[in-house]
């Protein structure tokens, strides 16, 4: 299952979808996560920066897909009797059967894996550098006994075990690559962004342990 699309086989991939009035619309709009299998998620969705007129702001880029489906009076009266007997959904198969795609599965699954994985590397810094501003505002205060500061390292100290968890995640995936011969020079250095980034995550954790615990 990949948010809402689940893998029949190597040859197509199944959604849920609303009949409502696709009879008269041709078409049906997808949830973006149901479409990470065939498109994977950029880190512009969460956020990105624009200019307009030199006017500067954050942003998010969306991506809407959506199907639309060739004049087809068949399957339009088909429709049109669903939403009439009051179905609320259907599934839809989309048949992965063109050759110039070249679609190799597993690939994609690897791509969608290494997408989640940088998403998360983007969350967890993130969360660390909230964690660094909260340890500063409660030592200002010189309370070292205080009860939020013990919390702030029960949080420390589980997000390294999610760090060294994620380590082993990012063993197990760059070995599936070396095993399907899918390792090439690009791989190679992704793999070693991410043990860095990873090995980064864990020494700015351990400052902040030797600070809270100062």
């Amino acid at each position: 299952m990949y948010g809402g699309c689940t893998l029949e086989s190597s040859k197509s991939l199944l959604f849920s979808v609303k009949v409502g009035k696709s009879y008269k619309n041709k078409g049906w709009a997808l949830n973006r996560d149901s479409t990470i299998i065939l498109i994977p998620k950029l880190s512009y969705e969460d956020e990105c920066d624009i200019v307009v007129d030199g006017i500067h702001s954050k942003a998010k880029f969306n991506i809407v897909p959506r199907i639309f489906y060739n004049k087809n009076e068949d399957l339009k009266r088909h429709l049109k009797k669903l939403a009439d007997d009051g179905i609320d959904r259907i599934d839809l198969e989309l048949l992965l059967n063109h050759d110039d795609l070249n679609f190799d599965l597993e690939t994609e699954r690897l791509l969608v894996d290494i997408n989640k994985l940088n998403h998360e590397l983007q969350e967890k810094d993130s969360k660390i550098s909230n964690l660094k501003n909260e340890i500063k505002y409660l030592k200002s205060f010189d309370n070292d006994e205080d009860e939020e500061l013990i919390n702030l390292h029960n949080e420390i100290e589980e997000l390294k075990t999610i760090i060294n968890h994620q380590d082993k995640e990012i063993d197990e995936l760059f070995g599936t690559i070396i095993h399907l011969e899918l390792d090439n020079e690009e791989s190679y250095k992704k793999r070693v962004f991410y043990e860095e980034e990873n090995k980064k995550l864990n020494d700015k954790l351990e400052k902040l342990l030797e600070i809270v615990n100062e």
